[in-house]
């Protein structure tokens, strides 16, 4: 049992030095620096796959935050490319309804609409 309660304890620390982390990534994403920011997203995701696996629900989280720190950096084909595949992935785990998966579906549509409109834009400019 002693055991136990060490690897609980462990991992109650680890996911709160993951938070502490995704923290540090968004403020660097916020202040402009898109691809320090990028770069701590893949380091923590590296090491949640590792520790925690696939699909757990942190490991989705940092995937959702990378995807959003990229739209929002203005990246948004790759951004679309990494929602559509955590979409599958928390469709998979989470199942359609779930409100993660929703709030993911809602990115996507967006993220299509700001696409659509940019190309509409530099169509209208030739």
């Amino acid at each position: 049992m002693r055991n136990g309660v060490a690897s609980q304890t462990l991992l109650e620390d680890l996911q709160q030095l993951d938070a502490h982390k995704i923290h540090i990534a968004h403020w660097l994403g916020q202040s402009g620096q898109v691809e320090t920011a990028l770069e701590q997203f893949n380091t923590l995701l590296t090491e949640q796959v590792r520790i925690l696996g696939v699909d757990h629900p942190d490991t989705l989280i940092t995937r959702n935050n990378m995807a959003y720190l990229l739209a929002q950096s203005g990246f948004v084909e790759a951004s679309l490319k990494q929602f559509n595949t955590l979409l599958t992935d928390q469709v998979h785990i989470l199942g359609e309804k779930h409100p993660d998966t929703i709030n993911i579906l809602q990115a996507i549509d967006y993220l299509n609409g700001r696409l659509a409109g940019s190309n509409d834009q530099e169509d209208g400019h030739k």
